[in-house]
């Protein structure tokens, strides 16, 4: 959930101010994973709850079909080859330069081939690292099997919100990126037919920048309707690929109604898993201490006779905040549930996709 300093309403529209939420120093070791190894899969960073493990399947990997829904409210106006660099703090993942983690671009030989522009955000990185991690396992697998089905890969970030007061209308939209100027070129990419090169790591970072700068709400319907999107509405009849959304976020959802969300994940079918990854700046905060600013700006909303937020649904705000903070840990909403310190973030996402990525041997 976006937090807010400060909430106006006028005209039928919802001004958020920045972000103030920051964290304390922390590392991004490098991960070397090794795709020949048959290593026993790790239990993911800081996860809560987890869906029954998959069958085993006759590659080394499994084909995969995977949609990274990243939270980032208001960065939609940052174009791929450009940086937001306000504000300087974005939820609970700050922006930082690589000059306080030199050790980063110093082992990891993807960023040094690259222009990093020297700033980056723990979303930015991790998600950075998984699509470069996909890529390289579907290369493996595809060497080893010629016929192997691919891992494709989808990326967006909800809402649309392309003004610091956004329409309601307007939030219902997520923004995805693919084609010109991206490191994707198309919806949903075959990664695994994309050979290794420091241009197409450029391109993944450089269309990741739009972490640097976000404001505004989380709705999570926002979130499954990308995911929509890119795994239901993009597949074909016969692919039987397993299908995996991975929606990174700084908290609880601000839906107008609850119930919506949970609707949405019905849609998306029970072949579909849905990881959700709730991060934070320190392993101490709760959901009330993160979101208080929010919960505040909620609650005018709610008692507005603009707006009435969440009215539909509940009688009551403490009845629909309620409903809200149960949202993560219904098992209607996601199959597995992961709450990090934004820190351990590329560690966290790590394990899942190992954990959905590797096949058992029978």
């Amino acid at each position: 959930m976006a937090c807010f300093n400060s909430l106006v309403i006028f005209n039928g529209m919802v001004a958020g101010g920045l972000l103030l939420l920051g964290i304390g120093t922390a590392s991004c070791g490098n991960q070397q994973t090794n795709y020949a190894s048959s290593e026993p899969v790790k239990t993911p960073f800081g996860a809560k709850s987890l869906a029954a493990e998959l069958v085993a399947c006759p590659d080394d990997f499994r084909p995969l079909r995977v949609a990274f829904i990243v939270d980032n409210t208001g960065s939609n106006n940052a174009k791929p080859t450009e940086v937001q660099r306000e504000p300087n703090y974005v939820g609970s993942d700050p922006v930082k330069t690589f000059d306080d983690a030199k050790y980063l671009l110093k082992n990891d030989k993807s960023l040094s081939e690259i222009d990093t522009g020297n700033i980056y955000t723990y979303r930015q990185y991790a998600v950075y690292k998984s699509i470069k991690k996909l890529q390289a396992a579907g290369i493996a697998a595809r060497k080893s099997n010629p016929k192997y089905e691919g891992i494709d890969v989808g990326l967006a970030h909800f809402p649309k919100a392309t003004s610091a007061a956004p329409l309601e209308e307007e939030m219902k939209d997520p923004v995805f990126y693919f084609g010109s100027n991206t490191g994707l070129p198309t919806k949903m990419t075959d990664v695994s037919q994309i050979a290794e090169s420091a241009t197409f790591n450029k391109q993944i970072w450089e269309t990741l920048k739009f972490t640097h700068s976000t404001n505004g709400m989380t709705p999570y319907v926002t979130a499954f309707s990308a995911a929509q999107d890119l795994l239901i509405a993009e597949k074909k009849a016969d692919d039987k690929r397993q299908g995996l959304m991975i929606i990174v976020t700084d908290g609880l959802p601000t839906d107008r109604a609850p119930s919506a969300i949970k609707a949405a994940r019905k849609a998306l079918g029970a072949d579909t898993r849905v990881v959700l990854m709730s991060i934070y700046g320190s392993d101490s905060i709760d959901d009330e201490t993160q979101n208080k600013a929010a919960k505040t700006s909620l609650e005018e909303l709610f008692k507005s006779e603009s707006f009435k937020w969440g009215q539909e649904e509940h009688s009551s705000f403490k009845s629909y905040w309620d409903a809200l903070l149960a949202i993560p840990n219904s098992n209607e909403v996601r199959d597995d549930f992961i709450k990090v310190n934004s820190s351990k973030l590329n560690e966290s996402i790590d394990g899942v996709l190992d954990r959905y990525l590797k096949c058992k041997k029978k």
